[in-house]
């Protein structure tokens, strides 16, 4: 038994392997009232309660609470051992779970654990968190969205910046040790996503893997609902794609050009080139580098949903978008810095291949990476899969029979031919 100042009395029952409950938790119960006590403590059938009386059942490191009855009828059962109840003010004494049986010896209950901290979520964990997420991004007004869209466009310039000023200004080394110069470049610019997170700005190639969860987070489907979706969808992919593209690029323009608009530092010559070369592939080629880049920056994503610290985000974060960009994959809001910022300096870009030979298809690839590859495949594994796994297995036996069958007739046809031409022979 625990007291505490408000005169609350807690009471403890081991659980059983005859109870419904599984061996080895517990079940914790508050009492309220000095006169009141539970008599059962199984989770499918738990009595109903006085007034100002709170059920707390403790199972698997997961708390729930029963809300307050307002009956005054107390269910009887047998329990399953013998609990101490006593009340606060030590009226009644400790009895056992049948009242005819001799008075064991009262023992004091074990203090029930707080249950373990977990540093990390599960993939099923991260389906239910990308839901919400989805379903609160989805629900963001039309001003929340363009600020944050700016804040998230701001800080991929930044990382940019960064990486500009520190990557592009070893010529020598890019010279003699172009893998080194490129490890350097792609070990700064993960703090632009990394900050992205922790504000919880709207990235648009992040953005292509949560908000998608939206239209997935409904058991019944309906047009209406499934319309209404998709609605909320595209307006964050909308509105998050044309001010992030908006935020890089006055970063670049307002932070790095108006402030240097012209030098010998090797890192204009470094961004001119870049700005060239990334105009120079073909538009299929584009768009496989956007899917791939993507893949990776919503991996970063769902990998920092795993971790409920910051510093474990931040970590988590960093790996997936040091590899995209040391692989040089094309990611079109990070574009939207470099090759512009090219442009002022020089570069030998036209508008319409900023936004036509690079910007659209590694858009489209940025969509398919994050909705399709890793989204769609995501949620298939983790939930579709689990929750319709009978029909799945079903479908997947009917459509193996058909084929088997079909396989069959068509070797039963050709057994056939065959004996047909064999009789013709003979005749």
């Amino acid at each position: 038994m625990q007291e505490d100042n408000n005169n609350i009395t807690t009471l403890q029952i081991e659980a059983t392997e005859d109870n419904e409950i599984s061996s080895g938790n517990k079940v914790e119960i508050i009492h309220h009232s000095h006169e009141n006590y539970i008599h059962c403590p199984s989770l499918n059938s738990l009595p109903e309660t006085p007034n100002n009386e709170t059920v707390i059942v403790v199972t698997n490191n997961n708390t729930v609470q029963y809300p307050i009855n307002e009956t005054e009828e107390i269910k009887e059962c047998q329990l399953p051992t013998s609990i101490e109840r006593t009340s606060v003010g030590g009226k009644r004494k400790s009895k056992t779970a049948n009242e005819n049986k001799t008075q064991p010896p009262a023992i004091n209950p074990t203090p029930i654990a707080p249950p373990p901290h977990r540093g990390h979520n599960t993939p099923s964990q991260i389906m239910d968190i990308l839901k919400a997420e989805g379903k609160r991004k989805a629900r963001l007004t039309f001003d929340q969205i363009i600020l944050l869209s700016l804040l998230a466009g701001f800080f991929k310039g930044i990382a940019g910046t960064i990486s500009v000023f520190v990557g592009g200004n070893v010529p020598q080394l890019q010279k003699d040790y172009p893998g080194l110069q490129k490890l350097l470049f792609a070990a700064v610019f993960p703090v632009g996503f990394i900050l992205t997170i922790l504000y919880g700005a709207e990235l648009f190639t992040g953005n292509t893997l949560v908000v998608l969860f939206n239209l997935f987070h409904r058991k019944e489907f309906s047009w209406k609902k499934f319309l209404y979706d998709y609605f909320h969808f595209s307006k964050n992919m909308f509105l998050s794609f044309v001010f992030n593209v908006l935020g890089a690029f006055l970063t670049g323009y307002l932070f790095v050009y108006l402030t240097q608009p012209c030098c010998d530092a090797s890192w204009i010559s470094f961004v001119k080139n870049l700005a060239e070369s990334k105009v120079s592939k073909t538009f299929g080629q584009f768009v496989l580098l956007g899917i791939i880049c993507n893949a990776l920056v919503t991996s970063g994503v769902y990998v920092a949903m795993t971790s409920n610290t910051a510093e474990g985000k931040a970590i988590l974060a960093y790996i997936p978008i040091f590899c995209f960009v040391a692989c040089g994959f094309e990611h079109s809001i990070a574009n939207a810095y470099y090759i512009p910022l090219g442009m002022l300096y020089g570069a030998k870009v036209s508008v319409y291949e900023f936004l036509i030979v690079n910007l659209l298809p590694v858009t489209i690839g940025n969509i398919i990476g994050g909705s399709l590859v890793v989204g769609c495949v995501m949620f298939y594994v983790y939930d579709i899969r689990l929750r319709y796994n009978r029909w799945i297995r079903n479908g997947i036996k009917k459509m193996w029979n058909f084929c088997k069958s079909k396989k069959q007739s068509e070797n039963n046809i050709t057994n056939e031919g065959i004996e047909m031409i064999d009789l013709e022979k003979q005749q």
